[in-house]
């Protein structure tokens, strides 16, 4: 338990220091102002991809499939009931209709792709990083659709948002997995070391955003706090009481809780200033979540360990 502890600890900080590192890489003017499109570039077309698809041709095999379905199902039901209960808890905290949008995002999709898969792969190990990949599935799904349509003033759709880098590269490990085909040892390797980089390069990318809102301001608005110990504390503890009255698996329990305890995702500062939205409500819940994440987290990851195994 205290090693779970150790490592996580170890991890968030390590992210929080790259964070910080953007932040005064943008503050102090050290990079242009397109680093930020460079680094998200990157992240998108590279790293994620090559992790999503490391992990699924390395774990994913048929005698695995089956009984990883029921991931998917009780994912979709948490999918659904966080993205029902974020519509009024939203309305606590402005009646501007962007802004509940996203406050509504925020409290239904935490910071799983930048964050959390690399935090639970090095936390729990590469088969709980497989799991935690297909339990959020529809949560990547919601990203590129529910999520651009309600965080974009127009409220436009495009079906070709879905077919980004991440779900073409989970598609593509999945069929390679499944195939039991022996991938050579240099593309294993390359993959590895693009995947060992999406942490950094994403808290980095975090940090940079972040930056182009005043400090003070962003952690002098006390909203930010409550819709911080929101996403951190009970939406957690909410949903993972209602899963173990419900006498679901544990182990289902542990993977859903992993990714409810997360932070703020970065999606929320970054749809709304790609369409000219409010991005400022969006870097402020984010920075305040993420820094207090440094502490929760570690906790959080503990406990589930010590519940759960």
């Amino acid at each position: 338990m205290t090693e779970t502890f150790r490592v996580t600890l170890e991890q968030m900080s390590m992210f929080f220091i790259f964070m910080a590192a953007g932040y005064i890489l943008k503050k102090g003017s050290l990079l242009p102002d397109s680093a930020g499109n460079v680094l998200s570039r990157l992240e998108l077309y590279i790293f994620l991809p090559a992790m999503c698809f490391n992990t699924f041709s390395s774990n994913l095999k048929i005698d695995v499939l089956a009984s990883k379905l029921p991931l998917l199902g009780w994912s979709l039901l948490l999918l659904a009931a966080a993205f029902g209960l974020s519509i009024p808890l939203s309305m606590l905290f402005s009646r501007e209709r962007m802004t509940r949008a996203v406050y509504s995002y925020a409290f239904t999709v935490p910071n799983l792709g930048y964050l959390g898969y690399p935090l639970v792969g090095a936390v729990f190990g590469q088969e709980a990083l497989l799991d935690f990949m297909i339990f959020t599935l529809p949560f990547n799904l919601f990203i590129y659709t529910v999520g651009i349509y309600i965080l974009n003033p127009a409220r436009v759709f495009n079906f070709k948002k879905i077919l980004n880098p991440i779900i073409i590269s989970i598609a593509a490990g999945t069929l390679v997995g499944l195939s039991g085909f022996n991938m050579p040892s240099f593309a294993v390797n390359t993959l590895s070391a693009a995947s060992g980089c999406t942490g950094p390069i994403a808290m980095l990318l975090t940090g940079f955003v972040l930056a182009r809102s005043p400090l003070r301001e962003m952690l002098s608005n006390y909203k930010m706090y409550i819709a911080a110990a929101v996403r951190l504390i009970f939406l957690p503890l909410f949903f993972g009481f209602l899963m173990y009255l419900a006498g679901i698996d544990r182990y289902i329990i542990k993977i859903a809780c992993a990714l409810l305890v997360l932070p703020m995702g970065l999606n929320n500062v970054v749809f709304p200033e790609a369409f000219g939205g409010d991005s400022k409500t969006g870097a402020q819940s984010c920075f305040v979540s993420n820094i207090m994440g440094v502490i929760t987290v570690p906790f959080a990851y503990m406990l589930l360990t010590a519940l759960f195994g």
